[in-house]
């Protein structure tokens, strides 16, 4: 049985216009993918994934954006082609392309050996993550969830730390609300000393946010990060900040 007689077919749905058509081929490509040899993936469906991400039309070089991730571990000698194609693809002029890349980028670095994450992931994540687009900077933010945790402590301090407290005071409410939804997330990623000392601070900022989705969204998320903070913090800075939203809010 066969499984890469289908690959063809797929590759050829996942340059298709429709998106709903192209999103339904790359996801069978990646069940397909997860029962390949590693001589298959290596000589059929890296192959693939580059030719995709090399297409003239921008369709293919979206849908290429999803297959990196379940690929890399198994592609041998192509791994190198395999990251620098993505890097191009994060670079492209398209939002569409940096948007389906900065969706991916968290799932992708934690199949990267960690000095590849350190040396060509990162940079591109800060870049990404500061994209004019502010669906681009959402992606980032919620690819940082997986990353956050493939890293260790000191190299989320060092490499990520400031681009998640940059996007809690994002301009942009959508980019506040994924810090907010997320929170409990985050987190749990960063770990307990990181959310104590750092990130504490901004998200009680936006507990009073101007946008009430974004409030809303931040009160919401309390019970789940409570373990992760110091009584000390839910005292002196989340209780004061919460009863002045309440009485803003019964005013």
């Amino acid at each position: 049985n066969d499984k890469t007689v289908f690959l063809g077919l797929l590759e050829l749905l996942a340059r298709q216009d429709e998106t709903v058509v192209r999103d339904q081929a790359a996801k069978s490509l990646t069940t397909i993918s997860e029962s390949l040899s590693d001589a298959e993936i290596q000589n059929v469906f890296a192959p693939l994934v580059i030719k995709l991400a090399q297409g003239e039309w921008f369709t293919g070089r979206v849908s290429s954006c999803h297959l990196f991730f379940p690929c890399y571990s198994k592609s041998g000698p192509q791994k190198e082609k395999l990251r620098k194609k993505f890097i191009e693809l994060c670079n492209e002029d398209t939002p569409m392309i940096r948007r389906a890349c900065a969706s991916k980028l968290g799932q992708f670095a934690t199949q990267l050996e960690k000095q590849h994450v350190l040396q060509e992931i990162l940079p591109i994540f800060r870049q990404l993550s500061q994209d004019e687009q502010d669906t681009i900077r959402v992606m980032c933010l919620e690819s940082l969830i997986p990353m956050a945790k493939y890293l260790s402590k000191e190299e989320n301090q060092i490499h990520t730390l400031g681009t998640l407290l940059a996007a809690g005071e994002d301009k942009s409410w959508k980019v506040r609300l994924a810090f907010a939804k997320n929170f409990a997330a985050f987190a749990d990623s960063f770990g307990k000393e990181i959310t104590d000392n750092n990130l504490i601070q901004t998200f009680t900022l936006l507990l009073n946010d101007n946008e009430a989705e974004v409030k809303h969204a931040a009160i919401c998320n309390i019970s789940e990060c409570l373990k992760n903070l110091s009584t000390e913090k839910i005292c002196n800075l989340m209780l004061p900040t919460l009863q002045s939203a309440y009485a803003d809010a019964t005013a």
